[in-house]
């Protein structure tokens, strides 16, 4: 009997174990994903850790997630391309100003600050030969901006712009190849600049590792912007053998993951359908999936999105949680049986005496 028990024991514990396994393998949905890249390992014989460039579609990516259906992956939590200063750009001139007066945006040596009044100025910056720009910074002094427009060949350049006190940084959401910036700035005023610089973006050199258990075998990699990221920390053997990687579009990639007809790339909310893109506080997230109450339930799913009520009550069962829905009005639709008697009763009266009133 002994014996038996220690058998099923034994099974019961593999098949959890073997439960447990599957779950890292595949627990992700991949139609998440927007690419996929095939790994092929450079061995012939090979249990371990296999190693290679991160695929430069994952800077492409606002959001970058990675995922891997085996075991194991590892690979740098801060894999941000570094921003380098250009130092080729110069400003020319600005109507109303003279060159000293103007070269003092681009000169901190100096001390002081190209100072305008008003509320509108225009400048351009050139550089000798076409270069690359991933982010501009404007650095004032005592004063603020109300609008940025930059702008080359006369196409304006889309930016998702950061403000900390009195530096604005402009990302831009597309790398720009030129040698010449146009500049439209509104404040109020008066306005002290600084400085003004241009950055592009260097080539990251960091790697993935990935554990494989045969080198014959091709894995797969996942790269999106809208599934989870399972980070992996476990510690790296060597020795480690180099991998080819291929990165194509996921030939699976849902590109409108909740349906409702807005690609995922631009949906403020892109796993809650939501058409009205409806966004009140304007911070690129759609109401649909904030969280206005905090109480750790999205609007969408929120029987009273504007009150705190993280048990959702809802004693009527009308769709309205208790903490936002009148009692009075709970009470009716608890007893909806009642109101209907009630109400046949006061209209038979009714009838009844009107014809009492008009027989007399």
């Amino acid at each position: 009997m002994e014996k038996r028990t220690k058998s099923i024991i034994y099974i019961i514990t593999l098949m959890i174990t073997i439960a447990i396994s599957h779950t890292q393998y595949f627990y992700n949905d991949i139609t998440q994903y927007k690419y996929v890249t095939e790994i092929t390992p450079q061995c012939s014989e090979y249990r371990g850790f296999v190693h290679f460039k991160i695929p430069q579609e994952y800077y492409t990516l606002k959001n970058p997630k990675i995922y891997y259906e085996g075991r194991y992956i590892m690979y740098p939590k801060n894999m941000e391309q570094n921003y380098k200063k250009s130092n080729s750009w110069y400003i020319k001139e600005i109507p109303g100003h003279e060159i000293k007066e103007v070269e003092y945006i681009y000169d901190l040596r100096s001390g002081t600050y190209f100072i305008e009044k008003g509320n509108l100025t225009k400048f351009s910056f050139k550089s000798p030969e076409k270069e690359k720009v991933d982010k501009i910074t404007i650095k004032l002094k005592d004063s603020e901006l109300t609008n940025i427009l930059i702008s080359t060949n006369n196409q304006p350049i889309k930016y998702d712009l950061k403000k900390e006190g009195f530096k604005y940084t402009l990302y831009l959401e597309k790398p720009i190849y030129t040698n010449k910036i146009d500049f439209e700035i509104k404040f109020k005023d008066i306005i002290k600049i600084e400085d003004i610089s241009f950055y592009y973006k260097e080539e990251a050199t960091n790697e993935i590792y990935l554990y494989i258990t045969d080198c014959s075998k091709k894995y797969k990699l996942y790269l999106g912007e809208f599934g989870p990221d399972p980070y992996r920390s476990n510690i790296i053997p060597s020795p480690l053998i180099p991998a080819s990687a291929e990165t194509k579009p996921n030939p699976v990639y849902d590109p409108d993951l909740d349906n409702d007809g807005i690609k995922n790339e631009v949906d403020n909310c892109p796993f809650v359908s939501n058409k009205d893109q409806k966004d009140t506080n304007r911070n690129k997230i759609g109401d649909a999936c904030e969280d206005f109450d905090t109480d750790r339930i999205i609007n969408a799913k929120d029987n009273c999105p504007e009150k705190y009520n993280p048990d959702q009550t809802d004693s009527d069962n009308d769709g309205t949680g208790d903490a936002c829905d009148k009692e009075d009005n709970r009470f009716f639709e608890k007893n909806k049986t009642y109101v209907y008697i009630i109400s046949t009763i006061i209209i038979i009266l009714f009838f009844y005496t009107s014809i009492k009133i008009a027989k007399n």
